[in-house]
């Protein structure tokens, strides 16, 4: 007979607050308890994700043209899904450029590396709530 493995209340909140922390970059440490880191990583990834999408002409996070980079630049959480969401609501967005800027490829890559590192963030947050240490080697 199979048997489900229950988790403990303690992985249950990691899971929730990993949650979280996706949803809302630095959001979960702090709820963690850790304020002032909480809230530079916040403002770190929205804002990397925020100057990505200004040096890319808010082209850089598109389902229809970017499909792959946008699997990355979802794990910056709340903010990437507004911005792939605003063109349902407002047609006049992302505003038509007639001329390509030569920093789209800046904007790419700063979107990514904002996906990239909450991803990062989110792993310490679990790891953090659950007790475990990190240990570099």
């Amino acid at each position: 007979m199979k048997q489900d493995k229950k988790q403990s209340p303690g992985e249950a909140a990691a899971v929730g607050l990993a949650l979280l922390a996706w949803l809302i970059p630095g959001a979960g440490h702090y709820c963690l308890g850790h304020r002032y880191r909480g809230a530079f990583f916040c403002i770190v990834v929205c804002g990397m994700l925020l100057l990505g999408l200004v040096f890319g002409e808010y082209t850089v996070i598109s389902h229809e043209n970017h499909h792959l980079a946008l699997i990355l630049q979802a794990f910056a959480g709340l903010p990437t899904l507004l911005t792939v969401a605003v063109p349902y609501f407002d047609s006049s967005f992302p505003p038509h450029i007639k001329e390509a800027s030569p920093y789209i490829d800046l904007g790419m890559a700063l979107t990514l590396i904002a996906g990239a590192l909450n991803i990062l963030l989110i792993a310490d947050v679990y790891y953090r709530a659950v007790g475990e240490e990190v240990t570099s080697e």
